[in-house]
């Protein structure tokens, strides 16, 4: 076997790139694990094949299976003897679908028996064994005799790195007999002897992650963590075949949200491929460096959550990527579907700010492009809804552009558009006779409509409905981001309870009837873009 799909691999600012830094649970665990006192914030467990060393405190107890247990991460906080108290505290633990503990212990019942168990010794910046007398019993079978293999490394991986008649690589200690590893497929010549490897530790980077686990899928986890600013100063290709992984920034625990702040240089690339990739709570900032770019995924689809992008003079390309978070301070984005997002402070230079883009419950303001700020594809089945534009310039905020041979509609419908220059809607030519639908639209201090009344864009091709054409500014403090509706009549009232119905009437669901991004079902928002979404 290789490294399974399931593996996890670990990236830490002070980590090592020579670190082997993946943890795999589809191994053989033994179980043998046990506790007298399951149910406690701090239990004490106990292995049969093992005992429990200081070296292991601050490393994570993986707890695989077993009856009663609570499969997941446990902290190793101290050692008893030959056994370890782990932290079993609720939100303290990881549970194994990598999701909060939600509940105290690490079992329920106090008396647990027969966990099936390892240690994952690549959530450190170092690594936890360094080998320099590595023997190859077989070309799969390793000993150590200054380094003894335990049970408690089953699921790690070493990093080979030198020895005659060794193949360097990255392998998995898929299974233990006695103190011999097994690993995950042959390490070089049956015989060979002083092999050189570090088992352990974190990665330094993530694209060294993403490198390594090519041809995994995305079942694979990549976690990176928030201890420090990632510099990037190159501009790399990562490989398209096989780059399916979940890269997901976090704090102190790996389901915590909190961002990884990237810094990246001028004519840089942080990630650049051609293959699906979901990735989650990450501060990407070019700060202004010509030619800085996040992500360039030109090709296949992907989501990217809670990040925020930032001073970015490069293209954003995400090919059929779903993005949620904030932009900000970027150039020329090609971001086909932007859902529960921020943007603001970007433009089109020479061109369309958003290209071929589909929003949903989005705050998009002070932006500005010389051409369109943002075009909508019927062929691409891209649509514009519950969103607030605010003091946007350019010639045409929205191109509608309708040129789908399949009958498509474009449908915008519960948008405020405020203090925007240029012409708000631009209608080109329908392919069909419902090409456009445009309905339940509020309006202030714009430019131009265009499409709307007095229509002079109007024909058969268009549905427009119920335009709302307000006397006064509907938001409580729009030059301070504070996008909330006011109470005044003809202007935030006049938007409150007036939006187009659900469409499952049975909901019931507080302000889902008012127009715009801002209110509460849309809790990705936050209005202070110094916390929250802003990062």
């Amino acid at each position: 076997m290789a490294i399974s799909l399931y593996s996890y691999w670990e990236v830490q600012s002070l980590g090592n790139n020579n670190n082997s830094g993946v943890f795999d649970p589809a191994t053989t665990m033994s179980a043998t694990l046990s506790s007298a006192n399951g149910t406690s914030t701090l239990p004490t467990i106990s292995a049969s094949n093992y005992s429990f060393v200081s070296s292991d405190v601050g490393n994570w107890l993986y707890v695989k299976s077993g009856t009663s247990w609570y499969p997941g991460w446990y902290q190793i906080s101290s050692i008893a003897g030959t056994s370890a108290i782990v932290n079993a505290n609720k939100f303290q633990a990881v549970n194994a679908n990598v999701q909060g503990a939600f509940r105290d212990g690490i079992g329920s019942a106090a008396s647990l028996s027969s966990g099936t168990w390892a240690i994952d010794y690549s959530q450190k910046a170092s690594a936890f064994k360094n080998y320099s007398d590595l023997v190859l019993l077989t070309t799969t079978s390793l000993t150590s005799a200054g380094n003894t293999f335990y049970p408690s490394m089953i699921g790690n991986s070493i990093r080979i790195m030198s020895g005659s008649g060794f193949t360097s690589g990255l392998y998995v200690i898929s299974s233990m007999i006695g103190v011999t590893a097994t690993i995950d497929r042959a390490a070089g010549t049956q015989g060979s002897t002083g092999g050189t490897g570090l088992l352990g530790g974190a990665l330094a980077d993530l694209p060294t992650a993403i490198i390594g686990s090519t041809a995994i899928s995305d079942k694979t986890t990549i976690y990176v963590k928030a201890d420090g600013t990632y510099s990037w100063n190159l501009d790399t290709f990562i490989p398209g075949t096989g780059c399916y992984q979940n890269i997901i920034g976090y704090g102190t625990y790996r389901y915590d949200q909190s961002k990884v702040s990237v810094s990246i240089g001028a004519s840089s690339t942080f990630i650049k491929n051609t293959s699906y990739m979901k990735i989650f709570n990450f501060v990407f900032d070019g700060g202004s460096n010509l030619n800085s770019i996040a992500i360039n995924n030109n090709s296949f689809g992907g989501i990217v959550y809670n990040c925020h992008f930032k001073n970015l003079t490069g293209c954003l390309n995400f090919g059929g990527t779903l993005m949620k978070g904030l932009v900000q301070n970027c150039t020329n984005i090609n971001i086909p579907f932007i859902h529960d997002s921020v943007l603001t402070g970007c433009t089109g230079t020479g061109n369309t700010c958003f290209f071929n883009a589909s929003f949903e419950d989005c705050l998009i303001y002070n932006n500005s492009a010389s051409q369109d700020l943002i075009s909508v594809l019927s062929s691409l089945n891209r649509n514009i809804y519950n969103n607030t534009f605010y003091n946007n310039t350019a010639p045409k905020l929205i191109n509608l552009i309708n040129t789908d041979s399949r009958v498509t509609t474009i449908f915008t419908f519960n948008n405020i558009f405020s203090g925007n220059s240029g012409t708000v809607f631009n209608v080109s030519s329908g392919y069909h006779a419902y090409a456009y639908d445009i309905v339940t639209n509020a309006f202030y201090n714009n430019g131009d409509i265009g499409s709307e009344p007095p229509n002079t864009l109007g024909s058969h091709i268009n549905f427009v409905e119920n335009e709302i054409i307000l006397t006064g500014n509907p938001f409580i403090n729009a030059a301070s981001a504070d996008f909330r509706l006011n109470n005044i009549s003809g202007a935030g009232a006049s938007c409150r309870n007036n939006g187009l119905m659900p469409l499952n009437p049975l909901l019931n669901i507080s302000n889902y009837m008012n127009i715009g991004a801002v209110q509460s079902k849309n809790p990705y928002i936050n209005l202070n873009l110094t916390g929250g979404i802003g990062g």
